[in-house]
């Protein structure tokens, strides 16, 4: 939409001069409101509240995306490369905040990602309709906007927030508050848009912790235990009577009794306080931590955890501790890195939506999230970060500069629409970016020697696979020629779903001179293996359908020896798909449920509760999303749900699990886009005990050996044998 079409003749304005968080409000008057709508955006984000009230519990809105040109941009000022550019606005039903008579509108601006990436001033548009009978009022943002400092002195996005007491404007957003001393709003440019209502959750507070005291530091500092790893805040509240500087430090590991210093993350705030007993939390950014300090005369009970409004739709359990494990700590890393609208790599150091990360979580995350519209609004982010001239994809979208490859990080721009088409049957994504699609595979011919991808843009870097526990061995050109095969094949029923069927034809005929390539540069011929299978590099043609057995038997000799993980982000959710595929479930579950490092049992064994960003225990982050993959294939594999080959959105039910000796149980539920399918199954004696519930209205079919049986709505029970499986 357009400026006009939203906003009317309102105008973006700012504080006059430099203030890093401002509040801000406006008088009016309105007759009995019989209804009142507010369309607004601050940038970075703001906080709304009418006659006191808050406007809604939405926190860090609107969400961030890339808001307009920035020539001082690496992809711009370095490669010259045009992106396209969107602002979010929210629109809010605040009839009932209003009365007859006086009326305040006040707002809390922060600079968010806006402020801190792009360097640009907070500033604000509005426009409130009210109608009373036949009458209507609108309220515009303009230069009669009162503004003052608030007690936010400092503020880093990433890192921490500095707040002083006497800047304090209680009640500013009451009518009878006194502004005598504030200062009028300035008219400034804004971004030029399109613009887009918000329909992405935003952040709210999802629940509360209370942490428990289990120190003092050798400092004098309390220390506390969330008793997991979050991102929120602690929220203090002073107990001395006299004014003092309370600081805050936030880590996610202890080390030796003490926060551990490579976990703080410059994670550390202060709060100047007056003496009156008052409550201090963030507010500008969230923290991601477990453990925190509190030096001064404060205390804490209560830790909010803060991320996207995006409920846990699924369930799972089962007879392994560590698969369990690995399920919720999954739940809680991905919960952790959606903010902002964003699925970020980590919720403390970066917060960027690298693509490689984000195309790989995505379909354990639709799996077990209501994430359709989380989705959706960052499929938008990463078709704007393509260069319009070259087709080259960013590495992260909204886009920031950042590392990453042109396969498992470029190819989410036909990844993410794909596997929204394939979990919730809605294909607009995929159709509306399908010439993009295109472009980009121009952009990987013209980065392709020998039928090889094997370059970026000049001096970025050009991964292949990511995180290995050793040094990365399996070549660059193979991992991203792999991605960019596996993304021929998405493409190509997006073709046929637009009716292409010339460009599918092509595409077919491209996927063929591509393996073709990859058989004459990696294959051996003499042992069936490719790249000697370093770092798992047989699964990647398995995966592909482009090879024969004896790539799988060296693969199920290797892992057989080890039971190890010798891979990085992508070898990693392959190897568990692989095997299982192919029959080997138990050698499978036997290196998922491992605990010898590296392992996801080892992080079991560390304590953790969230994933880490690496194999080694000194890894940088212990909250990065990119590991969880595997999650998916506890629903597709373990509990069996899936779909037909060319079923979307779950028309065509399928319930197949791999009963696995291994794992004598399991149990779960997901709530896919025709309903709700439940299934339970256990070994007992000889026999295996499954039931399969499903919503009203649905119809399933459950394949068991060479058998199908018909399923119907609600609960169906079999008693299969398992000498069978």
């Amino acid at each position: 939409m357009t400026f006009k079409e939203l906003f009317g003749n309102a105008a973006w304005v700012t504080p006059g001069e430099t203030c890093v968080a401002p509040y801000m409000r406006k008088i009016f008057t309105a007759g009995t409101p019989e209804r009142a709508e507010l369309t607004i955006c601050g940038l970075g984000h703001f906080e709304g509240f009418i006659n006191g009230a808050r406007i809604s519990e939405d926190l860090f809105a609107p969400a961030v995306s890339d808001y307009e040109p920035m020539p001082e941009r690496v992809c711009e000022e370095r490669f010259g490369e045009e992106t396209a550019h969107r602002v979010y606005v929210m629109r809010y039903d605040v009839t009932d905040l209003l009365r007859e008579g006086e009326n305040c509108l006040g707002l809390r601006l922060y600079p968010g990602w806006y402020g801190h990436r792009c360097d640009r001033t907070t500033k604000l548009v509005f426009r409130l309709v009210i109608r009373s009978g036949n009458d209507v009022i609108t309220v515009c943002s303009d230069t009669d906007i009162r503004w003052c400092r608030s007690e936010i002195t400092e503020t880093d996005y990433v890192r921490a927030e500095h707040q002083d007491a006497a800047f304090l404007a209680e009640g500013f957003s009451k009518p009878d508050f006194d502004d005598a001393a504030w200062k009028s709003a300035v008219l400034c440019a804004g971004p030029e848009g399109p613009f887009y209502i918000q329909t992405s959750p935003a952040d709210r507070v999802i629940r509360h912790i209370r942490p428990r005291r289990i120190g003092t530091t050798a400092d004098g500092a309390a220390l506390y235990d969330a008793g997991e790893n979050i991102t929120g805040w602690p929220v203090l509240r002073e107990t001395g009577s006299t004014p003092q500087t309370i600081i805050l430090t936030m880590s996610e590991n202890l080390c030796g009794g003490e926060l551990d210093p490579t976990r703080i993350h410059r994670q550390i705030c202060s709060y100047k306080t007056d003496g009156k007993g008052r409550t201090w939390r963030s507010r500008s950014l969230w923290h991601g931590f477990r453990y925190f300090t509190v030096a001064g005369e404060a205390e804490c009970s209560d830790v909010l955890v803060v991320h996207a409004n995006v409920p846990v739709t699924a369930e799972f359990s089962c007879s392994d501790p560590v698969l369990n494990w690995i399920y919720d700590a999954y739940v809680r890393t991905q919960l952790c890195n959606m903010h902002g609208g964003i699925p970020s790599d980590c919720p403390h150091i970066e917060r960027r939506g690298y693509t490689g990360d984000g195309q790989l979580a995505c379909p354990a995350a639709m799996a077990i999230l209501d994430a359709k519209e989380f989705y959706r609004r960052w499929i938008g982010d990463i078709s704007d970060c393509q260069d319009r001239k070259s087709g080259h994809v960013q590495y992260t979208a909204p886009y920031v500069h950042s590392g990453g490859g042109p396969g498992g990080w470029g190819c989410a721009i036909a990844e993410l629409p794909w596997q929204f088409w394939k979990a919730y049957g809605d294909a607009a994504p995929a159709k509306e970016l399908y010439p993009q699609m295109l472009h980009y595979f121009d952009y990987l011919e013209a980065h392709s020697e020998n039928g090889l991808v094997v370059s970026d843009q000049p001096g970025e870097w050009c991964l292949g696979d990511w995180c290995t526990p050793d040094t990365i061995a399996i070549p660059a050109p193979y991992v991203n020629t792999y991605f960019y095969v596996k993304t021929l094949r998405r493409v190509r029923e997006i073709a046929l779903l637009c009716g292409d069927i010339d460009g599918e034809r092509t595409l077919a005929a491209r996927e063929a001179e591509k393996i073709a390539a990859l058989k004459a540069n990696y294959l051996d011929e003499t042992t069936g293996n490719w790249c000697e299978n370093v770092q798992g590099a047989n699964l990647f043609a398995l995966d592909l359908g482009i090879t024969d057995d004896r790539a799988l038997d060296t693969v199920v000799s290797h892992y057989s020896a080890t039971r190890k993980l010798d891979t990085g982000i992508f070898g990693t959710d392959l190897l568990f798909k692989v095997l299982i595929d192919h029959g080997y479930a138990e050698l499978a579950f036997d290196i998922l449920c491992g605990r010898e490092a590296p392992s996801f049992g080892h992080w079991l064994e560390l304590g953790a509760t969230t994933l880490y960003e690496e194999w080694k225990d000194e890894a940088r982050s212990l909250s990065h999303p990119m590991f969880g993959a595997v999650v998916q294939y506890f629903f597709s594999h373990l509990l069996g749900i899936r779909q037909a080959a060319d079923s979307f959105g779950y028309a065509d039910i399928i319930i197949s699990p791999v009963f696995s000796r291994r794992i004598p149980s399991a149990r779960g539920s997901q709530l896919t886009a025709a309903g709700k399918v439940s299934v339970d199954w256990r070994f007992f004696e000889e026999d295996i005990h499954l039931t399969v519930e499903l919503d009203a209205g649905m119809n399933a079919t459950l394949r068991f050996a060479d058998e199908e049986f018909v399923l119907s709505a609600g609960k169906n029970e079999f008693i299969l044998p398992a000498d069978r499986i």
